[in-house]
């Protein structure tokens, strides 16, 4: 007799399975699969699997443990870096009642993967694809995951993704990592199951959730660099982005500027902004659905099919070497530079090259901004100026003033004397 996943099974597994899925770490549900009718009896009830809602994480080679994020950055899911690095889920199950004959299947998608029509083709989708080789029955098995089967097929929803079967040793290359078009976290669940002699039916099952993230949020634009004394003035303009969390400042110092208007590390002026380290993203030439390179930025696609720098996602891998500092806040649109990445203040006559990127709350960093190139310099107001050419009258009352005398002191003495002609007049009148 043909098993189908239990009525009870099946609505437990939708209680606990919202429409994005579970929250990344939660507790993980149990589904009981009845395999035929006699296994309805109390000796067979207790069929199942359960995950530890723990999971290790290893570097590609399995071996050397992967250091987590910050409690605030998400650390469950999948990140950019945690594609690029390839790292390795190890899932520890156990399961309960099952037959010796059965055998492991793990499989990943946005749809419920018990399903046996979201694992055979034939039908509409969407379609689940497998994360990790089939293993043989055990009572207590450990499941490597490398991050890469997970994230490979994020944008395909189609059939194609059945032919794919992972192999120990294995793993698709780094294209696996630019399967996302558009900001924010991407639901997936990963499914385990044990399944019978014809490899389609499952007898019991249980599900891990987990978020995929690996691009940006998008650049910010229209960057400009006011002048300060030893000091620039960062205002530029956020997207409308909710992944948003903030803003890193990247800064080089392109060294002082020389007659001729070049630098010492042979930056350009101000009007013709370039920088090696600082790449302007928005000169990458993608198409939708392409992936491609450019210098420090990993560009991953265009969402609307268009070439535009506004609309294009990815990640921003300038070296953090030039993060001179960070803005929390996704609407936040100025930042005062100061100070370089290693502490030295900004020097007046110096031209700096300055790029700002978005951050999310999983800890990618989106394409930069259009670069801004600026040199601080001593600001002077017109009565300093004034004074330096060999005016002799002072600021603000000038008309009031002796030569010489502070603008305070003739100010505060205006004031007084106004005030008690006043008192004099409302004198008079009473009398």
């Amino acid at each position: 007799m043909r098993s189908n996943v239990s009525r009870a099974a099946t609505q437990s597994l939708r209680r606990s399975h919202p429409a994005r899925g579970f929250a990344t770490g939660a507790l993980l549900a149990v589904v009981g699969v009845s395999a035929n009718a006699e296994a309805q009896d109390a000796s067979t009830s207790s069929l199942g699997i359960t995950v530890n809602p723990t999971v290790a994480r290893f570097a590609s080679n399995g071996t050397t443990p992967y250091p987590l994020r910050a409690a605030n950055l998400n650390p469950g899911a999948i990140n950019f870096k945690d594609c690029a690095d390839n790292i390795v889920l190890e899932f520890e199950l156990t399961e309960t009642g099952l037959s010796t004959t059965d055998t492991l299947q793990v499989w990943a998608g946005p749809t419920d993967c018990t399903q046996e029509s979201a694992r055979v083709s034939g039908t509409s989708g969407p379609f689940c694809w497998r994360v990790a080789p089939d293993a043989a029955y055990g009572v207590s098995v450990s499941v490597p995951v490398y991050a890469r089967n997970v994230t490979q097929f994020l944008d395909d929803t189609s059939s194609d993704v059945l032919a794919y079967t992972p192999r120990p040793g294995t793993t698709p290359g780094a294209a696996a990592c630019q399967t996302q078009q558009a900001p924010g976290p991407v639901g997936l669940t990963v499914y385990f199951m044990f399944v019978n002699g014809n490899a389609t039916d499952v007898d019991a099952a249980a599900s891990y959730p987990i978020d995929v993230d690996m691009v940006g949020p998008l650049a910010p634009l229209d960057l400009t660099a006011g002048i300060g004394d030893t000091l620039l003035l960062l205002t530029w303009t956020p997207q409308t982005d909710s992944t948003i969390q903030g803003f890193n400042i990247y800064v080089e110092d392109q060294g002082a500027i020389g007659a001729d208007g070049s630098t010492e590390a042979g930056g350009s002026s101000p009007t013709d902004c370039t920088s090696d380290v600082l790449v302007d993203s928005f000169t990458t030439t993608v198409t939708s659905g392409g992936g491609s390179s450019d210098g420090g930025t990993v560009v991953v696609g265009v969402p609307d099919g268009g070439v535009s720098g506004s609309e294009a996602v990815g990640i921003s891998e300038i070296d953090g070497g030039y993060l001179a500092g960070s803005i929390a806040g996704g609407t936040s649109t100025s930042y005062t530079l100061s100070t370089l990445p290693d502490g030295r203040p900004l020097v007046d006559g110096h031209q700096y090259a300055v790029a700002v990127a978005a951050f999310d709350d999983t800890g990618n960093v989106g394409l930069v901004s259009n670069l801004a190139c600026q040199a601080p310099a001593a600001v002077v107001d017109f009565f300093n100026a004034y004074g330096s050419a060999g005016g002799g009258a002072g600021g603000g009352f000038c008309s009031l003033q002796a030569p010489g005398a502070p603008a305070f002191g003739s100010a505060l003495g205006t004031v007084l004397g106004v005030a008690a002609v006043a008192f004099v007049r409302r004198r008079r009148r009473r009398r």
